[in-house]
């Protein structure tokens, strides 16, 4: 008998969002975090899940998703 596995819907997590945009505009981690005015590690850290981001620094996300028209929702959950 075949066991069927049926996945539910797949989430992103936020560091994987901002992986995606920053990958899909072509942009290395250390050019995005100079964008933010942080490190390349802190967006790594961003990346892998290990750190949130300030508001002051998610704001900065916000405001260069938007200017580059790039659709994310970044706060879904």
């Amino acid at each position: 008998m075949l066991k069927v596995l049926t996945l539910g819907a797949i989430r992103m997590t936020f560091g994987e969002k901002i992986k995606e945009m920053r990958e899909s505009l072509r942009y290395s981690q250390q050019e995005f975090a100079g964008l933010l005015g942080i490190s390349q590690t802190i967006v790594s850290q961003y990346e892998l899940g290990r750190k949130n981001p300030s508001l002051p620094v998610l704001r900065k996300i916000v405001k260069f998703a938007k200017t580059n028209k790039y659709k994310i929702k970044l706060l879904e959950e």
